[in-house]
């Protein structure tokens, strides 16, 4: 299962924290655990702290073009949670090779961060993980070659544009005929690494899901657990009643 999200500039800060888990946890956000924090692992040695991922992403911004605007999106990230049917001993190796699979597409020099988090899930009334599996948090900068690289503008002068070799854009990179093949070369990107793993099914048909989404989607499977767990509740309940009814009947 994966998603990818779009980020600016101040967005992207947060996210590296968050990733990293250096920024405060959020009330709201139950789902992480940080006994189980530890059990996190980067896949990037070198930016394990979000300090050095914001010092690697901010001169990485300074090599390429990019509008000064705020509003304009400066990183994207993919959430890519390991299969159902992954052997828990392929599990670094999975995440090893889709980082590899990552790195083909977008560019190893534009991977900020890449993180697996072991710490989040949903948990039952009796603290029973029922929802939620390891994951990598993929930080990537959208950079597209610029095809107005030392070309003149209709004045014959080179712009400031025109001097870098290539610029941001995700509209450019993350287009839709991107996102229905990026499953399919992914699930072969697996297959040859010699990883048993489903990353394709008739579930996804190859569309992308947002983080948002994705999370809507596992609190709906965890409150259809809970359902589950209070109807065999009431049904132990009743016969339980009608055995003392039984009994009171006896006498």
């Amino acid at each position: 299962m994966a998603s990818i999200q779009k980020y600016t500039h101040n967005d992207v800060v947060y996210m590296l924290r968050h990733n990293s888990r250096e920024c405060p946890r959020p009330a709201s956000n139950t789902d992480i655990d940080p006994a189980r924090t530890p059990s996190n692992y980067s896949l990037l040695p070198d930016r394990a702290a979000a300090s050095s991922c914001r010092e690697y992403y901010r001169q990485r911004l300074d090599e390429i073009y990019h509008m000064q605007r705020r509003d304009i999106v400066t990183a994207c990230q993919w959430v890519i949670t390991a299969p159902q049917d992954l052997d828990p001993e392929q599990e670094r190796d999975f995440f090893d090779c889709t980082v590899d699979y990552l790195n083909s597409i977008y560019g190893a020099d534009n991977c900020i961060q890449a993180v697996i988090h072991k710490d989040e899930g949903v948990k039952d009334q009796d603290g029973n993980l029922i929802a939620g599996r390891a994951h990598l948090h993929y930080l990537f900068m959208p950079v597209v070659q610029n095809k107005q690289y030392m070309q003149p503008n209709k004045h014959g002068n080179i712009t400031k544009k025109a001097q870098y070799r290539q610029k941001l854009c995700a509209n450019d990179l993350i287009t839709k005929r991107h996102l229905q093949q990026w499953h399919s070369d992914y699930q072969k990107w697996i297959n040859d690494a010699g990883i048993t793993a489903t990353v394709q099914s008739g579930v996804t048909g190859g569309k992308n899901k947002t983080v948002d989404l994705l999370k809507a989607e596992t609190k709906m499977r965890t409150l259809e657990h809970e359902n589950d767990l209070l109807r065999d509740k009431i049904a132990t309940l009743e016969r339980e009643k009608s055995r003392d009814i039984d009994i009171d009947l006896e006498w």
